[in-house]
């Protein structure tokens, strides 16, 4: 049960008992407090239900009886109708020997229904037939609330003001005065209960099945950070090989000095001596292939060794471009390599980026 207003007086869930009264002692009975509750957890909205209450201590301003889904909402905002029975939306039993709703006492001509200690009072509920019956250990009176509204769902409700009653809706304790063709109010709350767990199971698997989806992408992420990072480790141990293969080239002497050997430095002088001595007339001037003649640096003593010296100084020459070209043919491949390396590692931190974005996208989404 739950308080609908006021919160007070002391209802001991455990054995169903509701006691009022206590704060009020010594107070004129005027002052003393009227308070309702209601078994809010249940909405009938058809069949036919029963619960019944035991009186344990006298009562004063009992009324027990039923609600419609929204009279909850009256209670705080209209001073004066506490009780159960005092508006249009509940129906009451009233331990005076009279039925109540919307503050209008019925039943007058009936066999009045009173109650006292150890009396049992059932409520029966027919939404199919739209009518409410009460009853006093097992004995229904005569009266009958006809044509109700079903309009809004219903639920047990009841008022006091002092005394102790027991609560049983069935379920764990036999029900005293069941009528036949009735179902007691236990089974809806069970059925609630029910539907209350299978959706806290639905809940708690949708929620099992987002945290294994989010392990999962995050382990993907991780996965995909991991193998970037070891490519991306691959690619720079390869970079750094060919930027070593580089350095070790050494284009210094070429780029700064293409005679590095001095070898077409000396040629050229050679030349410029044999030009000289044409020049001077000497039909014997040595040619390019090595002939020497009498006049100028050279003698005839040293004829073959002057050609000796051209052709070795030509090979040096030509090694000199040889490894020129060579080196130069190497760097290109090395430059040529590195530049792809380079862009592949581009392409992987760019796919990387993409690849965990993507990722994170769908781990928001799961959330």
């Amino acid at each position: 049960m739950s308080w609908i207003f006021p919160c007070t007086g002391r209802l001991r869930g455990e054995d169903s008992q509701w006691r009022m009264g206590e704060l009020d002692e010594g107070a004129p009975e005027e002052d003393k407090t009227v308070a309702t509750i209601g078994l809010l957890e249940v909405a009938l909205t058809s069949g036919k239900w029963y619960y019944e209450i035991e009186i344990l201590e006298g009562c004063n301003d009992l009324q027990p009886g039923w609600a419609r889904r929204g009279w909850e909402k009256l209670q705080p905002g209209q001073p004066g109708q506490y009780g159960c029975g005092e508006d249009p939306l509940s129906y009451a039993a009233c331990d005076g020997g009279f039925y109540l709703h919307d503050c209008e006492e019925c039943g007058g001509d009936s066999k009045a229904l009173c109650w006292s200690v150890g009396d049992t009072v059932g409520f029966m509920l027919d939404l199919d037939g739209r009518e409410i019956r009460f009853s006093v250990n097992g004995e229904c009176d005569e009266f009958v609330f006809r044509s109700i509204s079903v309009d809004s769902a219903y639920y047990p409700a009841m008022s006091n003001q002092a005394g102790v009653v027991d609560i049983n809706f069935g379920g764990s304790r036999a029900l005293k005065f069941i009528p036949e063709g009735y179902t007691p109010i236990a089974e809806e709350q069970m059925k609630q209960m029910r539907a209350e767990i299978e959706t806290l199971d639905t809940q708690l698997h949708r929620g099992a099945e987002r945290h294994e989806a989010t392990l999962r992408h995050e382990a993907t992420l991780l996965e995909i950070k991991a193998k970037y990072e070891a490519a991306t480790a691959a690619s720079e141990a390869s970079m750094k090989i060919i930027e070593d293969r580089l350095d070790d080239l050494d284009m210094g002497p070429f780029i700064n000095n293409p005679d590095p050997s001095g070898a077409l430095y000396v040629l050229g002088l050679l030349d410029k001596l044999d030009e000289a001595a044409r020049g001077a007339g000497d039909a014997a001037a040595p040619s390019h292939q090595g002939a020497s003649g009498s006049t100028g640096w050279r003698h005839a003593s040293v004829e073959d060794y002057g050609r000796a010296m051209r052709s070795a100084l030509e090979e040096l020459a030509e090694s000199d471009r040889d490894e020129r070209l060579r080196c130069r043919g190497e760097a290109g491949k090395l430059i040529d390599e590195l530049t792809r390396l380079r862009q592949e590692h581009d392409k992987r931190t760019a796919d990387f980026h993409l690849e965990s974005d993507l990722e994170v996208e769908k781990l928001k989404r799961r959330r």
